[in-house]
């Protein structure tokens, strides 16, 4: 039995138009795209965990996130995965506007799979909030900016 010539269609052709519409993106998902320029971050854009052997994955992200006095947030994403690339620039937003307040941190699942397991991540975009040294609340799927901020008041005393 062969394929129905849709699926040949969709499985050969689709990904070639889908690359034509990268050029017609938003100008802040297309710099997501092709990785914006240090010169165009913010001063106060969310930490990215270096991709770095285990163990030193896991000091740092200990630095980062479980030793803060400050809430943190943490972003588990994958550069291939849509949600995510959509709710990349609500963290540079909260990064800019709680500076001092909280703090955001960005975990690239595809380089600390084992950062993603132990925290029990199936799904993604996920996003955990941490103080005091635990999590205290996890979300995964696409949140927008007004539902990160009420996911960051779940913090006692939290203004």
């Amino acid at each position: 039995m062969t394929p129905p010539r849709i699926f040949l269609a969709l499985l050969f052709i689709a990904p070639l138009y889908a690359s034509a519409f990268v050029g017609v993106l938003p100008a802040s998902l297309a710099s997501l795209q092709r990785g914006a320029s240090s010169s165009a971050r913010m001063m106060s854009a969310p930490f990215e965990l270096p991709k770095v052997p285990q163990e030193e994955a896991v000091v740092a992200f200990d630095d980062a996130v479980v030793n803060q006095e400050l809430p943190t947030l943490v972003y588990f994403h994958a550069k291939w995965c849509g949600p995510c690339i959509m709710q990349g620039p609500v963290f540079e937003q909260i990064a800019e506007e709680f500076d001092g307040k909280a703090k955001v941190v960005k975990l690239d699942c595809d380089s600390h799979q084992f950062l993603m397991n132990k925290y029990r991540v199936r799904g993604l975009p996920y996003t955990a909030l941490f103080h005091d040294g635990k999590v205290i609340a996890r979300h995964e799927g696409h949140l927008g900016y007004d539902g990160q901020v009420e996911f960051l008041r779940k913090v006692p005393g939290f203004e």
